[in-house]
């Protein structure tokens, strides 16, 4: 037999409201966790701090100024600054969504963006929230002014299976129309990485 609860409905009633989820700080760091900078992905401890050293003349420690970073192109085209996003699945097809993105790739940032606003394609809806995502992921990152950033990459693929529908015809017979579902994927970066390569080649 349980026992009677000891609490007055009275003190029920006045109980202090829960925390709201913005105001919880790790709820917050967990859904949206601080971005690494390039060199803290594709570094380990000891390159980081040659790297740092040669780029910024961060000091290092006496076991290591004998050493030097070899940095190949590869590697380099990695450590630049740059952000990498992509939409949640929907409903298209690569063939149709290919040419749009073909003509916003390689442009800046807000230009792209303003052609995804008046463009009467399905996918630049899609396309423009992409896009906006990754204005606020390079502003998260300290890229620079928005007028310095341009689209390096931008590109659709097919993502996971097929939704299949029955299509009557005439005669008793019938068709399937698989309708096919893709995600797009755009890295960002600085003018300054489009004009460094530029000089190089």
């Amino acid at each position: 037999i349980s026992k009677p609860s000891s609490e007055k409905p009275n003190e029920l009633l006045t109980a202090e409201p829960a925390e709201q989820p913005a105001e919880d700080e790790n709820l917050m760091r967990f859904i949206h966790p601080k971005p690494k900078k390039p060199y803290e992905v594709y570094l380990d401890e000891m390159e980081q701090k040659l790297y740092l050293a040669q780029k910024q003349g961060a000091a290092l420690d006496e076991d290591l100024k004998n050493h030097r970073l070899i940095i190949n192109k590869t590697l380099q085209k990695k450590l630049e600054p740059s952000a990498y996003v992509q939409t949640e699945r929907f409903r298209h097809s690569v063939k149709k969504a290919t040419p749009f993105l073909r003509m916003i790739s390689r442009r800046s940032l807000t230009d792209a963006i303003n052609q995804c606003d008046f463009s009467p394609k399905r996918v630049a809806q899609h396309t423009g929230v992409l896009l906006r995502k990754a204005k606020d992921h390079c502003e998260r990152l300290e890229m620079g002014p928005l007028s310095n950033l341009y689209i390096d990459q931008i590109w659709a693929c097919k993502s996971g299976s097929t939704l299949r529908e029955m299509k009557p015809r005439g005669r008793g017979r019938t068709g399937i129309i698989d309708h096919k579902f893709i995600k797009i994927y755009a890295i960002i970066k600085t003018s300054e990485t489009k004009a460094r390569f530029a000089e190089q080649k």
